[in-house]
């Protein structure tokens, strides 16, 4: 049985089937844009069915055609209207975003487990500056039936699917840029 609640008192379905922008709803927004698996096999390479129509009505010229995690989070947070200004792209633009937008964003420098976030949550790890940074974000959508409770895509590689949360990697730990209500 499924008991997260996704902010605006909205429950959470797993995946109904319809990649489409739900009003202030990124939880659900994420969700219903992303395969079930980040690693079902073709799913990898081919966009979750109307993905692609929300990519660009935020972006009309993405990178990568949506395969990039800043990509999807930028088009989550746009789309919903949760953050109409949030960057497009690009995880050296989009965490020092949500750093000077404290109006906006509660900053959590690290956590050490997921019993810590609250769906909703955007974890950016970024290292270096530019276009050449090598960073990666997600968007925490809480504990799914897959037991999956995150969503991203991958830089280049494959449109969005739910995993796993990660906390740090190998290029550090990740920052946590809660959206005020």
């Amino acid at each position: 049985v499924q008991t997260d609640v996704c902010p605006g008192d909205v429950a959470q379905n797993y995946n109904t089937g319809a990649c489409m922008a739900i009003p202030n709803n990124p939880v659900q927004t994420a969700i219903n844009c992303s395969w079930p698996n980040s690693k079902d096999g073709n799913n990898n390479y081919d966009p979750f069915p109307g993905y692609l129509d929300l990519l660009r009505s935020v972006d009309t010229s993405p990178p990568y055609e949506g395969r990039d995690c800043g990509s999807f989070v930028g088009t989550v947070m746009r789309s919903t209207g949760a953050d109409p200004n949030y960057p497009k792209s690009g995880t050296y633009i989009q965490e020092p975003y949500v750093r000077n937008h404290p109006e906006k964003y509660q900053i959590i420098e690290s956590v050490n487990s997921t019993a810590e976030l609250i769906p909703g949550d955007i974890l950016i790890v970024n290292e270096g500056s530019g276009a050449g940074a090598s960073g990666h974000t997600y968007i925490y959508v809480g504990r799914q039936a897959s037991g999956n409770d995150s969503a991203s895509a991958s830089y280049k590689k494959r449109y969005p699917g739910l995993g796993k949360a990660v906390l740090s990697d190998s290029r550090g730990k990740y920052m946590v840029a809660r959206l005020k209500k």
